[in-house]
């Protein structure tokens, strides 16, 4: 692992008040477990992130493998259209879990298989399922400092 990588595991782990190893550990594991160290995700800024009541609404992060997988889910769901196209971007999962961490509105990521066909439409694709509940007692992280910390952004 390369100094770099060790910094950004260590300052992650700093601002969330948990240990690098952990994170390390964890990235392993989700690594070893998906096969993949990077993966895909899609992202529609004209869409409302509002629920009917106006309150922020419960989110999914979904990370695809691949590129191709990403977009067949996009297609096939109908989240794009010719005046807002699919917009992709890679992250690894340390930044995924950033995501995860920062965000309290995602409740989940899900790295999504990349041997399936596209779900029925409504339904979530197959793959590994990594709630924000459960990665705060992974890695040890008071959900009331952590509210603090978003608090303070």
């Amino acid at each position: 692992m390369e100094a770099r990588d060790d910094q950004q595991f260590e300052r992650l782990a700093a601002i969330y008040g948990t240990s690098g190893g952990a994170l390390r550990d964890l990235i392993a594991d989700l690594q070893q477990r998906s096969g993949a160290a990077s993966f895909y995700i899609f992202w529609n800024t004209s869409r409302d992130i509002t629920a009917p009541s106006g309150a922020a609404r419960q989110r999914r992060l979904i990370a695809f493998p691949t590129p191709d997988a990403a977009l067949a889910f996009v297609q096939h769901h109908h989240l794009a259209s010719p005046l807002d196209p699919p917009r992709l971007r890679r992250l690894s999962l340390l930044q995924l879990v950033q995501a995860l961490l920062r965000e309290p509105r995602i409740v989940a990521l899900i790295l999504a298989d990349d041997n399936q066909a596209p779900p029925p439409a409504g339904h979530l694709p197959p793959g590994l399922l990594l709630d924000r509940a459960d990665l705060l007692r992974r890695l040890s992280i008071n959900p009331d400092r952590e509210t603090a910390h978003e608090q303070s952004l």
